[in-house]
């Protein structure tokens, strides 16, 4: 903690702690590691700033690196060798240089979203032969795509909207090459020819 004239203070919190160790958590979480058990090292670091008078503020910032972390998905398919940081403060949460492998194929994912309350998605994401770059706005009655865009091998997309489930109003236009798509899902397209 540090205190000056201004009546400033700061603290910072590091941990390095391994996932499959990681120490009892509430029900909810409990449930999360049951579910993927996840394995791999994070190191986390809490930094609280603010001013103590004339009453007490602060700017709270957790950020976590992972390293080499590993999931497995409902469906059994894993996310495996992931590493990359993600950093949260009041209405901000930024992924940044996520990288992994997801069905034996590299994939990588960075953005941000913005207001948690009614949530503003910045994403880009690649997996094997696929690209998409979103901007959407997220309600409880609804999800608008102002942008999602992308490609699919050498085919280009552009896709926006709005989906208030059980209903979609969606405008999409692009190219998709067929003969490509088994790169992408060999197990699901492997009769395509």
């Amino acid at each position: 903690v540090a205190r000056d004239e201004a009546k400033t203070f700061g603290l910072r919190v590091t941990s390095e702690f391994l996932l499959e160790q990681f120490p009892a958590l509430p029900a909810a979480m409990e449930n999360f590691r049951k579910t993927l058990n996840p394995s791999g090292r994070v190191q986390a670091e809490a930094l609280v700033k603010g001013v103590l008078k004339p009453s007490i503020s602060s700017q709270p910032v957790l950020t976590a690196r992972f390293q080499d972390v590993s999931l497995t998905l409902p469906n059994d398919q894993k996310i495996e060798k992931a590493a990359g940081s993600l950093r949260w403060q009041p209405d901000l949460l930024t992924v940044t240089e996520v990288r992994g492998e997801f069905m034996e194929k590299p994939f990588s994912l960075e953005g941000s979203v913005v207001n948690f309350i009614q949530p503003e998605v910045d994403a880009r994401l690649s997996w094997n032969e696929l690209s998409a770059e979103a901007q959407m706005t997220i309600d409880p009655s609804r999800v608008q795509l102002h942008e999602v865009k992308g490609a699919i091998g050498s085919g280009q997309y552009r896709l926006f909207g709005e989906v208030a489930w059980p209903q979609a109003n969606l405008l999409a236009e692009g190219t998709i090459h067929v003969q490509e798509l088994p790169k992408l899902w060999p197990k699901v397209f492997s009769t395509v020819e």
